[in-house]
């Protein structure tokens, strides 16, 4: 598992390449306070099995990829509504906020568990890469297939509580 202090960076950098333009302002600023709630380890644990569905209708698993924890405060919705969803560009995340982003890895069927995890809301998320083919027919009408590599932004939005196992079955789809 890397870092967290490192992973985010990584996280962020990626969502930034989706969009060529200049990082946007952030509209939420950071407050310290909307986290202290999620400081210091719980009983409760959050697991479950990352996948997207892709244009195909196949589904991708998440094998072996990093997965990430936030608490879901004014901030983190700022993450999620506006990089996960819409693929936006962010100017970088405040330092601070790292140490409240909890990371994993998926296992080989993209099975994942998140153990001693503080009672409350949180987003599940990560940046799925997968690859598909496609086929271009010139005015001969030989054809070529050729690999295009993406990436999917999938999370979820739950509600952790002491004591309970909470599992991630619903994933929403961004950019």
């Amino acid at each position: 598992m890397k870092h967290p202090a490192i992973l985010l960076p990584a996280i962020l950098a990626i969502a930034a390449s989706l969009c060529s333009c200049a990082p946007m302002p952030r509209h939420v600023p950071y407050n310290e306070a909307a986290f202290a709630p999620y400081k210091g380890a719980g009983s409760g644990t959050v697991s479950g099995r990352a996948f997207t569905v892709l244009r195909d209708n196949t589904v991708k698993v998440a094998e072996n990829c990093d997965i990430g924890l936030m608490p879901d405060t004014a901030y983190s919705e700022e993450i999620a509504n506006r990089v996960f969803t819409r693929g936006k560009k962010l100017q970088p995340a405040d330092p601070r906020f790292t140490k409240y982003v909890r990371y994993g890895t998926t296992d080989g069927d993209g099975n994942f568990v998140f153990n001693q995890v503080h009672p409350g809301d949180y987003y599940v998320f990560m940046d799925l890469p997968f690859h598909y083919t496609d086929h271009e027919t010139d005015s001969d009408g030989n054809t070529t297939a050729y690999r295009i590599e993406d990436d999917q932004w999938i999370f979820a939005q739950i509600t952790v509580k002491d004591g309970q196992t909470t599992k991630v079955n619903d994933w929403a789809q961004g950019k």
